[in-house]
């Protein structure tokens, strides 16, 4: 199974940047008492992100790669949204990402 260079930049890219999401250190509050620990504040802050996994294109195999994209999107504590539909071209994903409140598209092909 091939994948296209776009659609493995394109993950490489989304799972990049959901990685360094997350706060690196917690700190003490203002008021003195001790801010959460960082893993914690990570998780809550993962638990908001959405990340709409779009149905790939080509290949017998592309629904399994989709789940197993979803499945390592959820693994990272992520909320994988799997409902929307395939879009072509990127000048809609801004206006998509608004509407449903999302942080990260991952889209790929299979030759």
């Amino acid at each position: 199974m091939k994948t296209s260079v776009a659609g493995v930049l394109g993950l490489s890219f989304a799972v990049t940047f959901l990685g360094f999401a997350a706060p690196a250190s917690a700190r003490k509050s203002r008021s003195g008492r001790p801010a959460q620990t960082a893993s914690r504040r990570a998780a809550q802050l993962r638990d908001d992100h959405r990340v709409a996994v779009q149905p790939f294109e080509g290949g017998a195999n592309a629904g399994s790669l989709r789940s197993l994209v979803s499945r390592i999107v959820r693994g990272h504590g992520f909320r994988a949204v799997t409902t929307l539909p395939h879009y072509e071209g990127t000048g809609q994903y801004p206006n998509l990402a608004r509407e449903h409140h999302l942080t990260a598209f991952v889209t790929a092909g299979i030759e």
